[in-house]
């Protein structure tokens, strides 16, 4: 509500990390993989005297891929976490100085492993699910410089369904299973100053 008109944001957040970890028999395992998260943000109050407002975001976005052990002969250890997040809100502007927000959250995830269980012998599984949540927010004009917010995050249960193997030399093992993920919910808070029309200080703490 502090903003005017129609805006939109797009782009790409790249994690990439540099993982180097010396086991205990010295051999060094390595990890640099790669990992992607997009993100969306639309925002608008052609719906007087309400702001609509969508986002879709990556909270989570993980892969590993380790170097293969030769010294025990176990495969590679292999992972992958991504959330991805879809949120309509809607906002009103009580007064000059009170705003509240609302939103309702979407999850979809995706959950990959594959994991040595011994000599030439790997557990490797994949799922996917999805899950839902809620957002409430609430913005304080102090001042035309200060603001003071609250948000709050509710808890959010995903559930994943997907297939597990175990792959040895002999005959594959596979079953289906089910996994939940519980994300707890959250309070947030935040201060922002404002010195010069040009220069925004904020704060912000989980």
């Amino acid at each position: 509500t502090q903003t005017k008109g129609t805006e939109i944001g797009a782009g790409i957040s790249y994690v990439f990390p540099k993982i180097l970890y010396t086991m205990p028999n010295g051999v060094d395992q390595k990890c640099e993989k790669e990992a992607l998260g997009p993100y969306l943000f639309f925002r608008t109050d052609k719906v007087n005297p309400i702001v609509l407002g969508f986002g879709m975001y990556s909270p989570f976005a993980r892969v590993s891929d380790w170097s293969v052990d030769s010294a025990n002969y176990f495969g590679p250890l292999k992972s992958k976490i991504v959330r991805v997040d879809y949120t309509p809100t809607a906002a009103y502007k009580i007064n000059s100085q009170l705003s509240v927000g609302i939103g309702f959250t979407l999850a979809s995830a995706d959950e990959e492993w594959q994991n040595p269980a011994g000599p030439a012998t790997t557990y490797k599984d994949k799922s996917n699910g999805y899950g839902y949540g809620g957002t409430i927010g609430i913005l304080y004009q102090v001042s035309d410089k200060v603001n003071v917010g609250t948000v709050y995050r509710s808890r959010m249960n995903i559930k994943l369904e997907g297939n597990a193997q175990l792959i040895t030399p002999g005959p594959v093992l596979s079953d289906d299973f089910n996994l939940n993920w519980h994300f707890p919910s959250t309070l947030g808070i935040g201060l922002s100053y404002k010195p010069k029309d040009n220069l925004l200080l904020a704060f912000d703490s989980n």
